[in-house]
């Protein structure tokens, strides 16, 4: 039979066992759910952008390598920052939108590198 204290023991011990499977679990899911987020991206458009959105294409996700920021348009990845030209990356040239208010210049993509800035510090 067990006494008093040793059940006691028993129970303290059942408590902590508990609560460090819910940290365990908790970190666990957040490293997945984090890992998801970066496999896929964040999802950006131009309805959500108005006129300050940047690319030829409707939709862009922000993506990271490394914490470098990128963009994925169209399931080819561009580079937002010289970081990640310089890492290969090329840049969004190819797929950067003229200013219809000021030809011959670019819409400045500062508010997206911004947040896939943001997105790569998780």
């Amino acid at each position: 039979m067990i006494n008093i204290q040793e059940q006691h023991v028993v129970e303290s011990n059942k408590k902590k066992l508990i609560n460090f499977c819910s940290v365990f679990g908790t970190i666990i899911l957040a490293a997945i759910v984090l890992c998801w987020v970066d496999r896929y991206g964040i999802k950006v458009t131009m309805q959500e952008y108005g006129t300050k959105w940047p690319f030829t294409y409707p939709v862009a996700r922000l993506t990271c390598d490394g914490g470098i920021a990128l963009v994925k348009i169209d399931g080819k990845k561009y580079g937002l920052t010289h970081k990640a030209e310089a890492k290969g990356y090329p840049s969004i040239d190819s797929v950067w939108r003229e200013d219809p208010e000021k030809p011959g210049s670019k819409i400045w993509p500062g508010d997206i590198t911004a947040r896939a800035r943001e997105h790569c510090r998780y």
